[in-house]
């Protein structure tokens, strides 16, 4: 997932990609498979589509091969307009590890079977929130928790989307984890899931137009289904309505009564840069 603004630094401020891995298609050393990215880049009001997939994966879970792919595709997405976030959905432990080559979906390291080394996977995970602020959110399904809800965990820590407090508490998951007894409907729940990410990632934060590094000199206009408000710079942030500049000057940020009216129904933020 991406949050951000387009060229025009206007448009809807989550978007998705979906992506099955492994996918339908064998590699040529026949142990690992090949990646099958099902949906390209769209709003998240879009992501219906996604909900329809009825693909049976092959044999294998290639956990670290996925985590690299999908963070590859963020990659892809412009840095200077986008808060990128990558979401893992797994089933269990990750039994197919990345060799020495660093191909993805080649080249795998163990037997398909037995859970492999998870300390690279996670080292990488550590890495993309540290050095290039890719945050990774960790869904665990039924069977995950058994063996490896302990790197699921870790995981979701290392990728900055735990809460602070998971690890004091060893009855708390710091991932999403659904327990093996529960009844659930994924399609039902992937819905739900969308929508709460969808509400977690506006958060309200949007990196400033080039060339804007300070404050006074972005002018934001919330356009709403209902009503188009122009918001001004609000020494008193959080409360009240219009925004204010980061102390690092590369953001604003809504106040809180702007920020509940851009949730309340589908909306934008246009951006401009204001003349001296």
């Amino acid at each position: 997932m991406a949050s951000g603004l387009d060229e025009a630094w206007a448009g809807p401020p989550v978007f998705i990609g979906a992506t099955l891995f492994p996918g339908l298609q064998e590699s040529t050393d026949g142990i690992c498979y090949a990646a099958e990215q099902n949906l390209d880049w769209r709003p998240i009001q879009e992501s219906s589509e996604i909900l329809g997939l009825n693909i049976t994966p092959q044999f294998g879970t290639p956990t670290h091969h996925a985590v690299r792919f999908g963070l590859n595709r963020l990659r892809g997405v412009d840095y200077a307009k986008s808060d990128r976030h990558l979401i893992l959905i797994t089933d269990g432990a990750g039994n197919q590890g990345i060799g020495p080559s660093g191909e993805i979906g080649a080249n795998c390291t163990g037997d398909g079977e037995n859970a492999v080394d998870a300390d690279p996977m996670l080292a990488e995970v550590e890495a993309a929130y540290r050095d290039e602020q890719i945050l990774t959110w960790v869904i665990g399904l039924p069977g995950s928790s058994n063996s490896y809800g302990n790197v699921l965990d870790r995981m979701a820590v290392l990728g900055g989307t735990a809460d602070p407090d998971c690890e004091q508490d060893p009855g708390f998951y710091c991932h999403l984890n659904y327990d093996p007894g529960y009844d659930y409907d994924f399609r039902e729940d992937l819905t739900n899931l969308m929508g709460w990410f969808s509400y977690v990632m506006t958060n309200c934060a949007f990196r400033l137009p080039p060339g804007a590094t300070a404050s006074g000199e972005v002018d934001l206009r919330l356009d709403l289904g209902s009503e188009t408000r122009s918001l001004g710079l609000n020494p008193g942030c959080p409360d009240g309505q219009g925004y204010l500049v980061t102390d690092d000057k590369t953001h604003v940020v809504l106040c809180e009564d702007s920020c509940a009216a851009m949730r309340s129904e589908p909306s934008k933020v246009v951006a401009t840069r204001t003349c001296p």
